[in-house]
């Protein structure tokens, strides 16, 4: 958001094909946030990008998107399923990260900056079909809010997103 307007909202009051953006009414209080940087992310692990706005002086708020798109599309055979958890949470220095991913499938951990910018490749290997374990050491990080994406497979199969924290 800038000084002046804060975060605007644009629905898309025309198509896929044919899109046409409407302001819309500011029902959460965004046009009121100033000098902020909003991020989108899949951060609940359903699909679908939720906001993430942190504000200059460290402060962070969460928008779940809780709507269903009306083009949603059928997948016939089943995505693989993939798990990403870390403890303890919030940590000081260090975490261990546990995940699972399928036997066989391309496997990558990132790690982001509460503002979306990419921090560094934490493990990029092949799942095992079992769970994994790796130690995460952010000692050279500067405290505050990380994600952890897992990305399985194609690069535009759904991704799981987990919120980190570091403290002092």
């Amino acid at each position: 958001g800038t000084d002046q307007d804060g975060v605007l909202l644009y629905t898309n009051t025309g198509s896929a094909d044919a899109p046409a953006f409407t302001l819309a009414e500011d029902v959460f209080g965004l046009s009121d946030l100033r000098r902020v940087t909003p991020a989108l992310a899949d951060l609940d692990a359903d699909s679908d990008l939720d906001l993430v706005i942190g504000s200059l002086t460290g402060g962070l708020q969460y928008f779940e998107n809780q709507t269903v798109p009306a083009n949603t599309e059928v997948i016939d055979s089943p995505l693989p399923q993939a798990a990403i958890h870390n403890y303890p949470n919030p940590f000081a220095e260090k975490t261990t990260i546990t995940f699972d991913a399928p036997a066989g499938e391309a496997v990558r951990i990132l790690l982001f900056d509460a503002i979306g910018r990419l921090v560094y490749t934490v493990h990029e290997g092949t799942g095992t079909g079992s769970r994994q374990v790796l130690a995460l050491d952010m000692t050279d990080q500067t405290s505050g809010v990380y994600f952890l994406q897992l990305v399985v497979g194609i690069e535009k199969a759904p991704q799981i997103v987990r919120p980190i924290i570091v403290q002092p």
